[in-house]
């Protein structure tokens, strides 16, 4: 018993059709990236032109960056207006359809083609080391600790040039050579009232001593050493919590912004999808 399969294949105006085009999907990816790389390249001369390391040339710091953000937000939505616009006018015509879902299918065509054309820069960003998520990320992480980890920074680049500037000899002959083991004892109590943000009593009594033996001066100009110190190396402390502090609100306003730039990216790319969806039903087909 044998059986006879048959398939119809409808041609014609009874032709199913795809709703989603994907050869113009990735044909619009493909421009946008392009676009965004050629543009991305061009703000990178500019901005190298512009910028001297030398003071009192070029723009300042400050107003690169902001320029720069600004400058990556416009090449985003240039790039997705291309890539949209892209895979609408090459999407295969609708015969037929309505309005109202031609529109739907074209403002799809854009998104996708933005989604691929995303996917792919984040990507190989992110594998060269220059993502801007990777990089918001790992600020947040790092200032998430900097509040703790301030002092051992300022342990690490000032504490040496504090203690040795209290164990300057002064004009009287020292009473006793200072010992390595007394000296790395000193930069520890230091570091650990820098790390606290107080100097015990009995702590700063012993370093005065130290201090006054080692150098030959007297116990109040060994007293003053010390309070010089404890407020240079305060001073240091603020400055790099000051600093990881400007470090999280940058990280942040960057995250926000990149974020708000995609989104209208999407949206612009929707925008030049329809534009172009509607440009081939008027242009392709004329008689």
């Amino acid at each position: 018993m044998s059986r006879t399969d048959e398939i119809l294949i409808a041609t014609g105006d009874g032709a199913p059709e795809r709703p989603m085009n994907w050869a113009a999907a990735f044909a619009g990816a493909a421009v946008a990236i392009a676009v965004a790389i050629i543009l991305m390249l061009l703000a990178s001369g500019i901005g190298l032109a512009v910028v001297s390391p030398w003071s009192g040339e070029g723009v300042s710091a400050k107003s690169a960056l902001v320029t720069g953000g600004i400058a990556l937000i416009v090449i985003q939505w240039i790039a997705s207006a291309a890539g949209g616009y892209v895979a609408g006018r090459m999407r295969a015509g609708w015969a037929g359809l309505r309005s109202d879902e031609a529109f739907f299918r074209d403002t799809v065509h854009g998104l996708v083609a933005w989604t691929v054309a995303a996917l792919i820069m984040m990507g190989v960003a992110a594998s060269s080391a220059f993502s801007v998520a990777g990089t918001g990320v790992k600020a947040a992480a790092t200032v998430a600790g900097a509040a703790a980890t301030a002092a051992g920074g300022v342990a690490d680049n000032g504490l040496d040039y504090y203690v040795d500037g209290m164990m300057r000899p002064g004009q009287a002959p020292a009473a006793q050579p200072l010992r390595p083991e007394t000296l790395k004892e000193v930069s520890r109590i230091i570091a650990r009232a820098v790390a606290t943000g107080t100097l015990p009593q009995s702590d700063k009594t012993y370093v005065t001593g130290v201090i006054a033996n080692a150098t030959g001066v007297s116990q109040a100009d060994a007293e003053q050493r010390v309070d010089s110190a404890m407020q240079g190396l305060e001073n240091l402390k603020q400055e790099a919590k000051q600093k990881a502090d400007d470090a999280r609100k940058a990280s942040a306003a960057t995250a926000l912004a990149a974020a708000l730039a995609l989104c209208i990216g999407a949206f612009v790319a929707c925008v030049a999808a329809v534009l172009g969806g509607r440009a081939r039903d008027a242009f392709a087909y004329e008689t």
